[in-house]
C-alpha cells in the first residue's frame, strides 16, 4: 500500500462491494457484468478531462481485480482491507496464521500487563555474567 493511499484499513469487507453496487452474495458473473458496465461508464476515453470519472474508474478496476480473484475475495470477505494488506506483506497463505496469532484469545495470561507489573527481565535475554570468553588464538 502506498504512502499516498490514505484510506483506513478495516476488517469488514464491504466497501469494494459498495463501489460496484453489489451485495456480498454476488456471483462471479454478477461481478463481471457490473464491472464491464461501470468500466465503460467511467472510462477516461469516454470522460476526457473528468478527474472524478477517472478516479471512479480506478476504484472500479481495483474492486474488480480483488473480487474476481477467488483467493483475494475470500481474504477480503473474511478480514477486509486489513487482510489484503497482510496478504501483500506476508503472502496470501499466511493471512489466517497472522490473525490467529494476533487474536486476543491467543494471548497468554499476563501478556496485557503494563511494564511496571512485569518481571524485571521479561522479554529480554539473560545477560552474560561470565567474563571468560573463548578465543581461538589464546
Amino acid at each position: 500500500m502506498s504512502g499516498s493511499d490514505k484510506r483506513k484499513l478495516s476488517t469488514s469487507g464491504d466497501s469494494l462491494y459498495e463501489i460496484l453496487g453489489l451485495p456480498k452474495t454476488a456471483t462471479a458473473e454478477d461481478i463481471k457484468k457490473t464491472y464491464r458496465k461501470l468500466a465503460l461508464k467511467y472510462h477516461p476515453d469516454k470522460n476526457p478531462d473528468n478527474a472524478e470519472a477517472a478516479e471512479k474508474f480506478k476504484e472500479v478496476n481495483r474492486a474488480h481485480s480483488i473480487l474476481s480473484d477467488q483467493t483475494k475475495r475470500n481474504i477480503y470477505d473474511n478480514y477486509g482491507s486489513l487482510g489484503l494488506y497482510i496478504a501483500e506483506q506476508f503472502g496470501e497463505e499466511n493471512v489466517n496464521a497472522y490473525f490467529v496469532v494476533t487474536s486476543p484469545a491467543v494471548r497468554r495470561d499476563g501478556e496485557n500487563r503494563d511494564a511496571s507489573q512485569r518481571p524485571r527481565n521479561m522479554g529480554q535475554p539473560d545477560r552474560l555474567v561470565s567474563t571468560h570468553f573463548y578465543h581461538p588464538l589464546s
